[in-house]
């Protein structure tokens, strides 16, 4: 069983940030523990040790890479989970204040997916276990993106059932 800790793009790295996600480890230490991070300050060298030695999960976002965003990652901090969150790349409607649909209205590409496809390749080779979250939830989106992912990625999707 595991659990997600997702920080608005306002959670910049700090120490008190950091002893934040410390207690949440300790409070939730039954736990697999995901945190995701959209600030580019957290994508430090000190911070991926910490996640190694806490077991934390880091969570690889896709999102558009705007000002400090955080681009999408590759890391693998939790010696046998990943976590993929696929946001969608609104860049028009990220920031903008049209709320929450308008954000993650957003429908990956074929180029798009198949560049992920690649990045998640090389993490299968580094981990057990490789959770895939669509959150361009729009109309049904990331049900579809998904799909395709899963297509490149070698699976049936009508036959395998982990999605």
């Amino acid at each position: 069983t595991g659990l997600l800790a997702q920080f608005p793009y306002s959670f910049k790295s700090s120490p008190e940030n950091l002893d934040y996600v410390q207690q949440l480890r300790d409070t939730f230490a039954d736990y697999s523990l995901a945190i995701e991070f959209r600030h580019r300050s957290w994508n430090r060298d000190h911070t991926l040790r910490f996640f190694r030695e806490q077991k934390l999960i880091w969570v690889n976002i896709d999102q558009p890479v705007i000002s400090q965003s955080l681009p999408l990652t590759t890391y693998v901090t939790h010696p046998e989970l990943v976590y993929v969150r696929l946001h969608g790349r609104n860049y028009k409607s990220w920031f903008s204040g049209e709320g929450r649909d308008a954000r993650y209205d957003y429908d990956y590409n074929v180029l798009e997916i198949g560049a992920i496809a690649e990045k998640l390749k090389r993490l299968k080779k580094l981990a057990q276990k490789i959770f895939i979250s669509g959150n361009n939830h729009y109309k049904g989106s990331a049900v579809k993106n998904l799909k395709m992912l899963k297509k490149l990625m070698g699976k049936d999707s009508e036959t395998d059932s982990s999605e």
